[in-house]
């Protein structure tokens, strides 16, 4: 994978150390989406308290497309563009995008998203044997969620936006800015992987917080997936792919949940 050319720059704003580039701001971009989900989260459900409904956690899972794109992806962004202006270098270099490779790339997003899809569900049914509150949870939680009136404005926006902003801006972030940097800083690759997936897992935990069992397998499941994923940016050295593959991930449930909604005459 080609490591960015521009990590030596601005040493003094960076802060590296003499022996490499410093993984303070890799490691804040990692870590940062959890707070900000959390954070999001306990918003989204107060609203829904001060609006009078019994069940404010319930309608705050519900509504977690909107909420969690707005909490968590704006400020992800914009310290992505301001470290980048720091460091040197254009947001677009980190998709590492090749004309010549847009085909096999769609591609390999498409393979990446069945492979997710797949993995997904096996730890699903391995979780519902393991823990069968577990299970019953995420049911329940499904249904609440399908029993909340939603305007039609959100259910686009769970589509198109929202679907879309995860892929763009957590591949960015977690493999393209983050993964590459820990490596530059000299940290082993798997610890460079494993770093980034950690927080893309326990960003995870309150998108949305539905209870500590759901939200504890929630953030081992993303944490996994995560980690393939850095590992296929590793080898792979372009992000496209797992952009794409992120985006089919999160779409096409939301499309299925839409179809749900219009079958029974929602």
């Amino acid at each position: 994978m080609r490591l960015l050319a521009h990590t030596d720059r601005k040493a003094m704003d960076t802060g590296r150390s003499p022996s490499g580039p410093s993984i303070r701001w890799p490691l804040a971009l990692s870590f940062i989406g959890a707070p900000l989900a959390l954070a999001g989260n306990f918003l989204a459900a107060g609203v829904a308290l001060l609006g009078g409904s019994s069940h404010p956690w319930d309608v705050a899972a519900a509504w977690a497309p909107f909420w969690g794109s707005l909490s968590v992806y704006p400020l992800l962004t914009l310290l992505l563009v301001w470290r980048s202006r720091q460091e040197g270098f254009s947001v677009g270099e980190l998709l590492s995008y090749r004309p010549s490779k847009l085909g096999i790339d769609v591609g390999l997003g498409v393979a990446i998203s069945i492979g997710t899809a797949v993995f997904a569900a096996i730890s699903a049914v391995i979780m519902s044997e393991i823990s069968p509150e577990v299970g019953e949870s995420l049911l329940r939680h499904a249904n609440d969620a399908l029993a909340i009136p939603m305007p039609t404005w959100f259910i686009a926006w769970a589509v198109l936006v929202t679907p879309f902003g995860a892929a763009l801006v957590e591949e960015l972030i977690y493999r393209g800015y983050a993964q590459p940097r820990l490596i530059a800083a000299r940290l082993t690759p798997g610890l460079a992987v494993w770093l980034p997936s950690l927080g893309f897992g326990l960003q995870h935990v309150a998108f949305p917080f539905i209870d500590s069992g759901v939200s504890t397998y929630r953030c081992l499941e993303i944490f996994a997936i995560g980690f393939g994923l850095g590992w296929i940016y590793l080898k792979l050295g372009r992000l496209l792919p797992l952009v794409v593959g992120h985006y089919l991930w999160d779409a096409v449930p939301a499309a299925f949940a839409v179809g749900v909604l219009v079958s029974i005459g929602r």
